[in-house]
C-alpha cells in the first residue's frame, strides 16, 4: 500500500510538471521517459527492449548554456533519493555535455527548466 502512494505523489508531480510544460513552454521538444518500476516480468521484457535503470524521468532536447540538452530526474517533495544507477547515468551524461539535476517537486524542476532555457520568470 505505501508503494501505491508513492507512485501516486509522484504521479501528481509528473503530471503538473507536463502541464506546465505542455501549456507554458509549447515550443520546448521535451519527452518523459516511462522508466517506472514495474512487475518482475514486465522489467524482463522491458530490458529487453533496452530500458535502463537510472535514466532521468524527462528529457529536455534543446542545447542552451553549453549544453547539449537536460535531463530531469523528478523527486518527491519529501524522501526520494538519487540512487546509484542515477548517480552513475549522471556522470556519464554531464561527460557527454549534457546537463542533470534531481528538482524535488514539480515547481522547482519547472523554474530550474526556466533557468535552463534562459525564460524569464514574467513571461509566464
Amino acid at each position: 500500500m505505501e508503494y501505491a502512494k508513492t507512485l501516486k505523489k509522484e504521479h501528481t508531480e509528473a503530471s503538473q510538471l507536463a502541464v506546465k510544460l505542455n501549456w507554458l513552454l509549447k515550443d520546448v521538444l521535451w519527452f518523459k521517459i516511462a522508466n517506472e518500476r514495474q512487475g518482475a516480468k514486465e522489467r524482463v521484457y522491458l530490458a529487453a527492449e533496452g530500458v535502463k535503470a537510472g535514466v532521468p524521468d524527462v528529457f529536455i532536447a534543446e542545447a542552451r548554456k553549453g549544453y547539449h540538452g537536460l535531463w530531469v530526474e523528478l523527486k518527491r517533495l519529501r524522501g526520494g533519493v538519487v540512487s546509484k544507477a542515477q548517480r552513475d547515468f549522471a556522470l556519464l551524461a554531464q561527460q557527454r555535455g549534457y546537463k542533470i539535476i534531481f528538482p524535488r517537486g514539480a515547481k522547482e524542476a519547472f523554474a530550474e527548466i526556466r533557468e535552463y532555457l534562459g525564460v524569464a520568470n514574467d513571461l509566464i
